[in-house]
């Protein structure tokens, strides 16, 4: 049993979560895989990356896994570039 539903305030959106192939970033994707959320899974290896995603993936979630290391100022430009378009953004910074 999942802890949000389709009316919980995380259905339909977008998630980003860095480090996403183990410890905390691994753990929130594989808690938000039942959300209905879309996961933007990020993280250095991609092997273990992938693991998440299929694993995301068989609880049912949704998930894309896109190589990154954040202290790459460059790449992460780039997956900014990427993820962005096709979404809405309602906060302001």
């Amino acid at each position: 049993m999942s802890l949000f539903t389709k009316n919980s305030s995380l259905h339909n959106q977008v998630v980003v979560i860095t480090g996403a192939s183990s410890g905390i970033g691994k753990a929130t994707a594989l808690h938000l895989a039942s959300s209905g959320a879309q996961l933007i899974l990020l993280a250095r290896k991609p092997n273990p990356l992938d693991d998440t995603r299929r694993e995301v993936e068989s609880l049912g979630g949704k998930a894309t896994a896109l190589k990154l290391d954040v202290t790459d100022a460059t790449r992460c430009k780039e997956i900014v570039s990427e993820i962005l378009p096709g979404f809405f953004c309602a906060s302001t910074f």
